[in-house]
């Protein structure tokens, strides 16, 4: 591989966990524990905390493979989008779900009052956001025909609220 190319994908996953990423985002997490932020910054929070890894790590073999600069933005947004919806349904989860399916003990984000899509929708309203985030996704996997093993982790994480 190139040398440019090893540097560049590097850089990527760097930028993506470093600070303007993944720890930015756990940061505005605790900083707005027991505040009621609004949608913007709930979104950025779970764009840097999630979203950007998942960016990441859809980009990487796309930069690897030198595909072009719209491509590389239509993935940077599927890949937010996917940390959206993975945290938006995990939020649903956590308020709405027992021990058995969520695999986990429910109700710790309401008891540690922390940001919540849950908390900011409402049980009904997040539903039709999730349906909606979906489709986005949906839309950009199919104008980049992306192989059926990708829709299928898509669809596993959008699955996980049936």
């Amino acid at each position: 591989m190139d040398p440019k190319l090893k540097i560049e994908c590097i850089n990527l996953l760097a930028s993506s966990i470093g600070a303007q990423g993944m720890v930015l985002g756990q940061s505005l997490d605790m900083i707005y524990e027991n505040k009621k932020p609004t949608k913007k910054i709930i979104e950025k929070i779970h764009k840097k905390k999630t979203g950007m890894l998942i960016s990441a790590c859809i980009l990487i073999p796309s930069v690897i493979s030198q595909q072009t600069n719209s491509i590389h933005k239509n993935l940077i947004i599927l890949g937010e989008n996917l940390g959206l919806l993975y945290q938006m349904v995990d939020d649903y989860l956590d308020a709405t779900s027992d021990l058995e399916k969520l695999g986990k003990n429910p109700g710790k984000d309401f008891q540690r009052k922390k940001a919540t899509y849950f908390s900011l929708y409402g049980k009904e309203k997040l539903l039709n956001v999730i349906d909606t985030t979906k489709d986005e996704i949906d839309k950009i996997s199919l104008k980049l025909k992306l192989p059926n093993e990708f829709n299928f982790l898509i669809n596993s994480v959008y699955d996980r609220i049936k």
